[in-house]
């Protein structure tokens, strides 16, 4: 009986893998980052969870978000920035969360019940009840790119993952694993650096 909770077990808890790749621009050359204004339109918590998972690192981020949110006109943005301290901006695209869950089976237990008495005579009754399981994949990709505050593109990163359980595959869990693997890629590349 222990044989089968191990399958059990891996279904409902499984495993997240990330893959990323990143490239410099070919003009960029002595890339200094000091300040990264990170912006994941729509997705407040992957921002959140990449400026946490920088600042971590030792670097410093912020939310573009915030800094932005009481700006009134575009032409306020470069001296915005400037006010802030933020010399790189993080863009970051894509999707996060296309889940898909399915039914893997399920776990019967019986369990019968005998009565006997006076020779000839006895009772018995079968209950059984079932128990259905399912598995849970999720896929997501994102895009990030850095640039100056300038507007000059220097840097961009694509990075996957894919998750499968009960565990690894809520939008959380998916955001959590996408920040770690955009942080990976920038340090990595040597983008982080202490402050």
């Amino acid at each position: 009986m222990k044989i089968f909770y191990l399958p059990l077990f891996l279904v409902l808890v499984g495993c997240q893998s990330t893959s990323g790749d990143s490239r410099f621009s070919p003009t960029a050359t002595n890339v200094q980052v000091e300040k990264i204004g990170v912006l994941v339109p729509n997705n407040f918590r992957t921002e959140k969870n990449v400026i946490e998972g920088i600042n971590d690192q030792g670097a410093q981020a912020v939310s573009l978000s915030r800094i932005f949110e009481f700006v009134k006109d575009e032409s306020e943005i470069p001296k915005v920035l400037k006010t802030s301290g933020v010399t790189h901006l993080l863009v970051i695209s894509g999707r996060i969360g296309q889940e898909d869950i399915r039914y893997a089976g399920s776990i019967t237990n019986s369990y019968t019940n005998v009565n006997a008495w006076n020779p000839g005579y006895a009772t018995a009754s079968t209950n059984s009840y079932s128990t259905h399981i399912y598995s849970a994949n999720n896929y997501a990709k994102v895009n990030g790119k850095l640039y100056k505050t300038n507007g000059e593109l220097i840097w961009v990163t694509d990075v996957e993952l894919e998750a499968q359980g009960t565990v690894y595959t809520g939008t959380k869990a998916m955001s959590e694993g996408v920040a770690k693997g955009l942080v990976y890629e920038m340090k990595k590349s040597g983008l982080l650096t202490k402050q």
